[in-house]
């Protein structure tokens, strides 16, 4: 047996929830290949930017169709469960790859907001907001992808188009929403949601994908996953109702210090696992 056959039984195996991402070769096309793949991936962002600045401006029309005491919270469920959905999200790519990942959280935002254009009532309306705040996780992902598919030299530029896209898209948007609400209302506005992000699920074929990793469920460390969420979310949650509660009222104290110990058990969780990696290592 060579000294390389034994160097390689030896070695420790790699985690691969933390391989270092790797970056794909693209098929024949050239520059007009990686152009089309950073496209794609622009415009998954730029529908992220589109319902953000747009949700944000039909809320009123909303409810004032469908009556409710309770209108803020419109877009506060859709923050919280942007909190809930980043983590999970994020780990889940780097387990199954970001393309993967991508398409799930397009399947939300669909599935969200065709619940919410059909409603008949604010309740039904908050819920299908809710699920379609899980497409947020689109943002990182669409970099992540970029990182796996581009050579790390050429990452910057294509870094920049993003950023150019998303204040291109905020100005554009922030000037036709009030015309486009008057004109086809908040039902055709979440309609419109509705079609854009179809189509970035089905230009998400031109984006190649990660190679799959030989991977078990519980790689992806749920439990600290919704530590993560759970914490901020909580605390999140507090700070906003807390001018409506009192910023001294048990509600608040409870839910922001529920938040808070939550935080704790994740620092304490974390120093475990590192405990234990740092054991195999030495192992």
């Amino acid at each position: 047996m060579t000294a390389d056959s034994d160097s390689t039984h030896s070695a420790v195996p790699t985690d691969p929830a933390v391989e270092p991402p790797v970056v794909l070769t693209l098929p024949p096309g050239g520059v007009s290949r990686r152009l089309l793949v950073a496209s794609v991936l622009n415009w998954a962002g730029a529908v992220l930017v589109i319902s953000a600045v747009l949700g944000g401006k039909l809320e009123a029309y909303l409810t004032r169709d469908l009556p409710t005491s309770q209108g803020g919270l419109y877009s506060t469920v859709f923050a919280l469960t942007s909190v809930l959905g980043l983590p999970l999200a994020m780990r889940a790519s780097h387990l199954h790859g970001p393309k993967r990942v991508l398409g799930v959280v397009c399947a939300f935002g669909i599935l969200g907001n065709t619940i919410t254009v059909l409603a008949q009532t604010f309740a039904v309306a908050l819920i299908g907001h809710a699920i379609a705040g899980l497409y947020t996780a689109v943002g990182p992902l669409a970099l992540f992808a970029t990182r796996d598919c581009f050579p790390r030299k050429k990452f910057p530029f294509v870094l920049l188009s993003v950023l150019a896209t998303i204040g291109l898209f905020v100005v554009v948007t922030n000037e036709v929403s009030g015309p486009l609400l008057e004109a086809i209302g908040w039902r055709g506005s979440v309609g419109c949601f509705i079609a854009l992000t179809a189509v970035a699920m089905l230009l998400l074929k031109a984006v190649p994908n990660t190679p799959p990793r030989d991977v078990k469920l519980k790689d992806l460390d749920v439990p600290s996953r919704l530590l993560d969420a759970t914490a901020p979310l909580l605390v999140t949650f507090g700070l906003v109702k807390g001018s409506a509660w009192g910023w001294t009222s048990p509600e608040v104290l409870g839910v922001v210090g529920a938040g808070a110990v939550l935080g704790v058990l994740l620092a304490m969780r974390a120093r475990s696992v590192k405990r234990r990696t740092t054991a195999l290592d030495v192992a």
